[in-house]
């Protein structure tokens, strides 16, 4: 079973155990570089959180998806019995500080899940590296890289991303 909870609270879990097709990837990475952070933002629509326990990136968050497509795409189970339908799939942008945008691809559409989450797990599959210090997360790909920085501010030092018009 594969979690997609958060922060070791209520999380999901697929019973199945097959993995998702996931494609992550940044838009035109020559232009995205940047070495600046991530901005900062703390609207439930717009906030997107990195997460360590989640296995896939999830959003409830219909509006935000581009290239949407509808359908059954099973359930992920909570950890205390109860499940939700993942009822599409589709891309999000996420909008850099240096206005570049990061395209995650295969964000999967679950109506009434808590957070908009950013699989760390599986960008590192996907060849993202990970460098953590106290200033925050450096996020890199080929010659696409950004730094989310730790916000002291928010409850457990948790850091929002932005998503793009």
């Amino acid at each position: 079973m594969e979690t997609a909870g958060h922060r070791g609270k209520s999380g999901h879990m697929k019973k199945d155990g097959k993995a998702f097709k996931n494609n992550v990837g940044a838009s035109n990475p020559t232009k995205a570089s940047q070495d600046g952070p991530v901005q900062i933002v703390d609207s439930p629509l717009e906030s997107w959180t990195l997460s360590t326990a989640s296995c896939f990136h999830v959003s409830q968050h219909r509006e935000i998806m581009e290239n949407y497509v509808s359908g059954n795409f099973g359930k992920v189970n909570l950890l205390n019995g109860n499940s939700m339908d993942v009822v599409g799939k589709g891309d999000v942008r996420i909008k850099l500080s240096n206005n570049a945008t990061w395209i995650l691809h295969d964000v999967k559409h679950i109506p009434g899940h808590q957070w908009n989450l950013i699989s760390v797990g599986l960008l590192s599959r996907k060849g993202y590296g990970m460098k953590f210090s106290s200033d925050g997360w450096e996020v890199s790909t080929g010659d696409f890289a950004f730094t989310v920085p730790i916000d002291d501010a928010q409850p457990n030092r948790v850091t929002y991303l932005s998503t793009s018009p």
